[in-house]
């Protein structure tokens, strides 16, 4: 699969979505628009707003995630495509970059592979080399900062694309992804869309650019640097340099019209851990269930990941030790019913681990085993209305995936609440869930002529293609829109994620999306004890 094609079919959903989101079927669905879509390409009016998703953060603030429209979103990708090469002479142009972006293989679960943050500490550590002084630094909100004419700055020289704003300028190749990327954000020019591959891609253009300004202005002051995304870590030889250096970024974030996040900027010394010191603590602890798989060494093993993550307010211990029990395939144990009691009481006090836990008890179900779905169904329906009410999509989403992938009954009265709400991405969940016959049928009333270009194009789209309405599409991309509905376009499938996970060596937290595997990506084969193949073995034979 070529790079447009995997933007379209792995990139466009926000990775942080439930996995029942897909937008694999976009390039069947599309076959048959080139010709209109290549003669209307530049049309003026043409943009539709993203469809945004609150999401957590492991320091329990939020962050807006969002879906772009498919039509605008597909002239990005293309414009990629067609500009690879630049692209990838781009990444290779700077030392600094830890988060170099590359295309991903054809059985991977996104569009593109970067470097996780598991391994950002020791890449750091090399790249700063023998420095005693380290100056941390990051960008005062990349992607909502980013003026999306300085793509074209990054591309061209500031200069020259003031001489030639042309959106289709030949000269200029890059004033056109500005208007694509304007179009899928209803024209507007500041900032950029958080979630989607394509727009990774952008940002790590625009951010090599800075590397270049930073090492032309201050690269005899640094010993060694790396970024990750829009994390700096400068090594200098004296705080008096890291200051000289600190300046010298400010002005090379200037040159974007970008900024210092004076907040988080601090110079430190060489010799302090860059990785967090309870990881390290934590997966040690972990280790301890290879030989000792008991009830209480279980509930301790727990215990430990929640006093840390109260006690640091990060969340990250949390989901580090679901993972863990997800690698250790307790969701095997004959202690299941302890360890599903303390995942029930975490739902509503850590929200940002809420995706792996759904993950988790979701394998437990495909592995055959049970589940107390009287008590999750409490947790279900009680979470989903406090979050709808509270505004919090992730949430919202999440829990409503587990009620329907375990046919856990959701409360008739919150799918009628559903519609009042701005979660388009959970009132296009229920309708693909009602239409499919796993939960009650929302009720919504749709308008002689259904929008494809405002805040409900999501919704619109998935109940014109699955036949949950019949109503015709108004808008501007109406024509794009009704025909992809008549070929059914398929953007939620509930059934694919519980198939693929049945698989006995099929993890429930997946290690290939970019968006599972920050917290811990470490791939040790320590054999302590009998080790732990053979512990999982051991598991299983307990087990039958």
């Amino acid at each position: 699969m070529n790079i447009k094609d995997a933007l379209l079919c792995r990139g466009l959903f926000p990775e942080t979505l439930p996995p029942c989101f897909s937008s694999e079927d976009c390039r069947r669905a599309f076959r048959g628009l080139s010709r209109v879509l290549s003669t209307r390409e530049f049309q003026m009016k043409r943009n539709a707003p993203p469809v945004p998703y609150d999401g957590t953060k492991h320091d329990w603030n939020r962050r807006l995630y969002s879906t772009p429209h498919p039509v605008p979103y597909l002239s990005i990708c293309d414009f990629i495509g067609k500009n690879w090469k630049t692209f990838e002479n781009q990444f290779g142009a700077t030392d600094y970059s830890i988060s170099a972006i590359r295309a991903a293989t054809n059985d991977a679960a996104r569009a593109i592979i970067v470097t996780p943050l598991s391994e950002v500490s020791a890449q750091v550590s090399k790249k700063i080399r023998y420095a005693p002084i380290v100056l941390k630094a990051d960008i005062a909100q990349f992607y909502p900062s980013v003026y999306t004419h300085a793509l074209c700055w990054a591309a061209h020289g500031k200069e020259r694309c003031k001489l030639d704003r042309a959106r289709d300028s030949k000269k200029n190749r890059f004033n056109r992804l500005d208007f694509f990327i304007q179009n899928g954000q209803s024209g507007q020019t500041r900032g950029i869309l958080v979630g989607p591959d394509a727009y990774r891609i952008v940002a790590e253009f625009l951010a090599v650019k800075v590397d270049q300004e930073l090492a032309k202005r201050a690269n005899t002051l640094v010993v060694g640097a790396a970024r990750h995304v829009d994390d700096f870590y400068i090594g200098v030889r004296s705080e008096a340099d890291a200051m000289a250096v600190l300046s010298s970024l400010r002005e090379a974030l200037y040159e974007y019209e970008l900024h210092v996040n004076d907040l988080k900027t601090s110079i430190i010394s060489g010799a302090t851990p860059l990785d967090d010191p309870w990881a390290p603590r934590l997966r040690t602890s972990s280790k301890e269930l290879l030989n000792d798989k008991s009830e209480e060494k279980i509930i301790s093993f727990f215990d430990d990941a929640v006093s840390l993550s109260t006690e640091l307010k990060t969340q990250s211990p949390l989901k580090l030790a679901v993972r863990r029990a997800d690698r250790y395939r307790l969701y095997q144990s004959p202690h299941f019913e302890v360890i599903e009691n303390h995942l029930q009481r975490m739902v509503y006090h850590f929200p940002h681990a809420i995706d792996y836990i759904c993950l988790f008890v979701v394998k437990r179900l495909a592995s055959r085993g049970e589940i107390d779905k009287v008590g999750w169904e409490e947790v279900v329906n009680a979470g989903i209305l406090r979050h709808l009410l509270l505004g919090h999509h992730h949430e919202a989403c999440w829990l409503f995936w587990l009620g329907v992938m375990c046919d856990i009954r959701i409360d008739s009265k919150i799918i009628d609440e559903m519609p009042k709400h701005t979660n388009q991405h959970i009132l296009a969940m229920a309708i693909a869930a009602a239409v499919h016959g796993k939960s009650n049928k929302p009720h919504i009333r749709f308008s002689s002529k259904i929008a494809s270009d405002k805040s409900d194009w999501l919704v619109n789209l998935v109940s014109r293609s699955i036949g949950f309405t019949k109503a015709p599409f108004g808008g501007c991309f109406a024509d794009e829109c009704e025909h992809l509905a008549k070929k059914q376009l398929r953007l939620l499938d509930f059934d694919a994620h519980f198939a693929k996970v049945q698989a006995v060596d099929v993890s429930a937290i997946s290690n290939v999306r970019f968006g599972y595997e920050d917290e811990d990506d470490e791939d040790d084969d320590e054999t302590d004890g009998f080790g732990e193949a053979e512990w999982l073995r051991q598991l299983e034979r307990d087990n039958t």
